[in-house]
């Protein structure tokens, strides 16, 4: 996922877990790990790390360039 890709990400609504429909999406395929990726908001530790990582070289890129 690309810088850009995680800012969308990270607007996104909240998964509205009232509907039925994602009730029992998430009661077929609850486990501890979709639990806690849900508790997350959705959102991957994996994919977290890689985005602040990619924030801080874009940020390093803009520092340089206006040297």
């Amino acid at each position: 996922m690309g810088f850009h890709q995680g800012l969308e990400f990270l607007r996104r609504p909240p998964i509205n877990k009232t509907s039925k429909l994602i009730g029992s999406i998430i009661e077929a395929n609850e486990s501890k790990m979709f639990a806690s990726y849900l508790e997350a908001g959705c959102m991957n530790s994996h994919d977290v790390v890689q985005n602040t990582s990619k924030c801080k070289s874009h940020h390093s890129l803009v520092l340089v360039d206006t040297w």
